[in-house]
């Protein structure tokens, strides 16, 4: 919306809450928090999942990508980024994901480039118990989508991540319908799908 079509109400209650992001294409409110999930998509070396929880945040882009300084500025010793360097400012993302890797070893998502393109998380009860509260991930690229499980204090535990489905079409954004089922967008095909979770 543009600044010069709010009303006065919605100019006072603008706020900035994060910067330093490169293309924050999707992001998602944990349920039962204030915390703020960014799906942030890099340009070379990673894309990354930064969260937001009430403290105003700068993520360090372009002088960062991922958890280390990104090389062609670091070597340009652009001002700005020599003093992110300098005084480490910049917060770390909750996780990076690599773009040279695996999501998860042997997933058969494939590598070299990704897109982080959707994010949900999961309030439903038809799926089974690990996934209560669990993040999804889409990658528009890779065609895939994780589940990250959520901890005993209900945050997304990224060391935990799991394929949930490959071989998924132009996932752009992810949906939880109100019968608990995941739903994505397919970009390429333009259509709306349903995951369902069928009990053997």
């Amino acid at each position: 919306m543009a600044w010069d079509v709010l009303t006065e109400e919605q100019r006072e209650i603008r706020e900035l809450v994060a910067y330093g992001l490169r293309n924050p294409f999707r992001f998602a409110f944990r349920p039962e928090s204030s915390e703020l999930w960014i799906g942030d998509v890099g340009s070379t070396r990673a894309d990354e999942l930064n969260v937001v929880d009430g403290e105003r945040r700068n993520f360090g882009w372009p002088c960062y990508e991922g958890e280390a300084p990104l090389r062609s500025y670091d070597d340009a010793d652009v001002p700005i980024c020599e003093r992110l360097y300098e005084d480490e400012s910049a917060s770390p993302p909750s996780t990076a994901f690599a773009r040279d890797k695996e999501m998860i070893e042997g997933d058969g998502c494939g590598e070299g480039t990704q897109a982080l393109s959707g994010l949900a998380f999961y309030r439903g009860d038809s799926y089974p118990e690990r996934y209560r509260g669990a993040l999804f991930v889409a990658d528009f690229v890779r065609g895939c989508i994780w589940a990250i499980p959520a901890g005993a204090d209900g945050r997304p535990e990224p060391d935990r991540i799991e394929l949930f489905r490959r071989d998924v079409a132009s996932p752009v954004r992810l949906l939880t319908g109100p019968d608990g089922d995941l739903f994505y967008l397919d970009f390429a095909g333009g259509a709306l799908h349903r995951i369902l979770y069928v009990r053997s």
